[in-house]
């Protein structure tokens, strides 16, 4: 079996999806990575906005976080469109991710969902959605959310009814990953330049026992 997913950010994967990737990894699947952008405007700060410095960090980051999570270096594509302007690279996008997928061959895909409210989230899930149906390939897909629509109010469970009723009644697979947990936990904390900048609220919703996904 082979995984492959795809991440709009360095830290996206082990928030979404880190406790499934270390479980399908101890198991003996092939899992590869695909960073969409390079991260560049991950901070607040005028110094690091926007720097190659920055850009750098998130990828040492990145592969200190998936080594930990079993990640082979090789398995690790960055594809460096620049960060919150992914909708502009579209049409370049969707081939590099089909030259992937074709590449690759996976028999299960992760993404972020086309609902997610950040901009290259959303488009990193119209993109992999495209590109499956592009090459008609028979593959199971994973989509999840880290930034809730914008149109919803502030309880998730209110989020989800609002999918089901306003956009498409997706199934909803809930896995448990309390046994990959603290590897998951050990991996988010490789991304100390994004990590400081999230509140409780926010990372206490990816530091669970569970991983939700739409398939």
């Amino acid at each position: 079996m082979t995984t492959l997913i795809f991440s709009p950010h360095a830290d996206d994967e082990t928030l979404g999806c880190g406790g499934s990737i270390a479980a399908r990894r101890s198991s003996g699947e092939e899992v590869y990575i695909v960073f969409m952008t390079d991260g560049r405007y991950g901070s607040p700060l005028p110094e690091e906005r926007g720097s190659k410095e920055l850009i750098e960090t998130r990828k040492k980051e990145a592969l200190n976080a998936l080594e930990i999570l079993g990640i082979k270096k090789d398995n690790i594509y960055f594809l460096d469109f620049e960060d919150g302007h992914l909708s502009k690279s579209k049409k370049l996008a969707l081939l590099k991710v089909e030259d992937i997928i074709k590449t690759v061959k996976p028999n299960n895909i992760y993404f972020t969902s086309h609902i997610d409210a950040h901009t290259d989230h959303s488009t990193t899930g119209e993109i992999v959605r495209k590109a499956i149906g592009n090459l008609n390939i028979n593959v199971k897909q994973y989509s999840f959310m880290i930034w809730k629509p914008r149109l919803i109010a502030r309880d998730l469970n209110i989020s989800i009814k609002f999918i089901k009723s306003y956009f498409y009644k997706p199934r909803i697979e809930v896995v448990d990953i309390s046994k990959y947990l603290n590897i998951k936990l050990k991996a988010l904390e490789e991304y100390k330049s994004q990590v400081k900048w999230f509140s409780k609220e926010f990372l206490s919703r990816f530091t669970t026992n569970y991983e939700t996904f739409f398939i």
